[in-house]
């Protein structure tokens, strides 16, 4: 089973009643998450870097991240890497996993939507 990013709010039986406005800012926030966020295997992962054929003077964008375990792959083979991920709590998972495996120092994630990077 593939969990959405995106956790939806507890409502109770009977919702309070909302404004429009509060309606519409609720429904902009979950019309921005329209791609669910499904983890690549390591396995895979690892292939398509071989594909690439990531070496150590290389520098990796990786666009909507995840929980950053393709440019955490990288820097693992001494690539440098970016992830490019618009969800704020996969992009701080990447950030930590990179403290963790002491990799930060090549690899750095952005809060950001894609389509607005630069």
């Amino acid at each position: 089973m593939v969990n959405s990013s995106v956790k939806l709010p507890h409502l109770p039986y009977r919702p309070a009643p909302r404004t429009w406005k509060k309606n519409l800012k609720i429904a902009k926030f979950f019309l921005k998450k329209d791609i669910r966020y499904v983890p690549t295997p390591l396995n895979i992962v690892e292939r398509m870097l071989d594909l690439a054929r990531v070496e150590n003077d290389d520098f990796l964008i990786d666009l909507g991240s995840g929980d950053g375990r393709i440019p955490i792959q990288a820097a693992r083979r001494g690539a440098r890497a970016r992830g490019i991920e618009i969800d704020p709590c996969l992009a701080r998972r990447g950030e930590y996993q990179a403290i963790h495996e002491q990799l930060s120092h090549l690899v750095d994630f952005y809060v950001q939507d894609l389509f607005e990077a630069n």
